[in-house]
């Protein structure tokens, strides 16, 4: 493969799984590039549209984007590349009530600054609150769910990513499934520079956090939300 001949990439991710790193990793590589925009949000199905119609070899879009009828049948015209990257879901909500708390400027900042303490702002993204837009952890899960099922879809753990045993043999991997090269040593490289505190959404780069912060009584509160899409996703 020459360079700038890449395989056009669709990177969905569930928001606080991983969307950065992801991209990190495949920006590295000399054949692929993001173009300098925003990532894609689920409201914003024309703008998908319309980024898929201008794609070109080797660029990346990044997106969060739930799995509906239009979205999908979009992803089948233009026939990218797509990875799904997930990460365990009770580490999801720990980061989303970190970086939502952390944030003035984000739209849910006001549903979690007066609540008491970090377990009760993860409450928020357990349970949702409808009145501010937030939806609770199952549906999300549900939303996005149908890319597990979709042909052709990689899903990327987020876990394998962060652990600096597993992390070249992922990207590595990642880089194989997407039939880019992998000059020696490529992926080897890029794994050791992946981590980079300098990302604005980068906080611990750690897995398991929840269990810090999940009493008996906040996880049971998950698991009642969650169901059996823990399972579904890998993280039962």
């Amino acid at each position: 493969m020459r360079p700038g001949d890449g395989p056009r990439v669709l990177s969905i991710s569930i928001p606080k799984a991983g969307t950065h790193l992801v991209e990190r990793a495949l920006c590295s590589h000399p054949d692929l590039h993001r173009r300098l925009t925003r990532t894609v949000f689920p409201q914003q199905v024309e703008r998908l549209e319309h980024l898929l119609d201008r794609q070109r070899a080797g660029e990346v879009i990044c997106a969060h984007l739930h799995s509906t009828e239009r979205v999908r049948a979009a992803v089948e015209r233009h026939a990218p590349r797509v990875l799904f990257v997930v990460r365990d879901p009770r580490d999801v909500v720990v980061s989303q009530a970190h970086y939502v708390a952390a944030r003035r400027d984000h739209a849910w900042h006001d549903a979690v600054r007066d609540k008491p303490d970090l377990r009760e702002r993860v409450r928020v993204f357990i349970d949702g609150d409808p009145d501010r837009g937030i939806s609770g952890i199952g549906r999300v899960l549900d939303l996005y769910s149908g890319w597990l099922d979709l042909p052709g879809v990689r899903v990327v753990r987020y876990e394998n990513l962060i652990d600096p045993e597993a992390r070249p043999g992922e990207v590595a991997a990642l880089f194989g499934w997407l039939g880019v090269r992998d000059d020696p040593g490529l992926a080897a490289r890029i794994a050791r520079r992946l981590i980079s505190s300098q990302s604005v959404t980068f906080r611990r780069g750690t897995t398991g956090e929840w269990r810090e912060v999940m009493d008996d009584e906040l996880l049971a509160a998950f698991q009642r939300a969650a169901g059996d899409r823990l399972a579904r996703y890998g993280y039962a």
